[in-house]
């Protein structure tokens, strides 16, 4: 990866995200990588407006083409991916289990699918991701973004803890997940 950096959120979020992180690029035919994802319990929110293609679990199969913001979902198996031409994105690395918090829905419903933050949380999220990207300094980005979180915090409902990872920490009270 050309420019990936990994920034620990503030206090206030770090019980329900791991890491902030950016990533900035160029792939060309000379230099295209595809990513494998690995597997694990962690959702992440990224904010793009790169075109990326996703391979899922088969990358033979024809990719799915992607240019806005999306919810890549806890994973099973190892998926890929990969960034076309210039591109930039800002991500959110959730905690296990914790995207109930922000997003009314267990964290299981998104498993191992890519969704568009647009379908799931309306055309607000364009707004946000135009105004991440176009910010220059990184500083600011994380800053708006972390604003962002704040203001969309639920409190988890009472299926938050159900997702197909158990036995990880949880992370709001130190006991086992059941």
């Amino acid at each position: 990866m050309d420019n990936y950096h990994e920034y620990k959120p503030n206090a206030a979020l770090s019980r329900y995200i791991e890491c902030i992180w950016i990533l900035n690029g160029q792939n060309n035919e000379t230099n295209s990588i595809v990513e494998p994802l690995v597997s694990g319990g962690r959702t992440e929110l990224i904010f793009t407006r790169s075109e990326i293609l996703w391979y899922g679990s088969n990358r033979i199969d024809e990719a799915e083409r992607i240019s806005s913001s999306f919810l890549l979902g806890q994973r099973d198996r190892v998926k890929y991916i990969t960034c076309l031409d210039q591109y930039s994105s800002l991500g959110v690395r959730l905690r296990y289990g914790c995207l109930p918090v922000f997003i009314d829905a267990p964290a299981n419903s998104f498993s191992n699918r890519i969704i568009l933050l647009n379908k799931i949380l309306g055309t607000e999220i364009d707004r946000l991701t135009e105004t991440l990207i176009e910010e220059k300094n990184k500083g600011n980005s994380i800053q708006i973004l972390e604003s962002w979180l704040q203001k969309n915090i639920n409190g988890p409902n009472s299926d938050w803890r159900h997702f197909p990872f158990s036995g990880y920490r949880n992370y709001f009270n130190g006991r086992k997940l059941r």
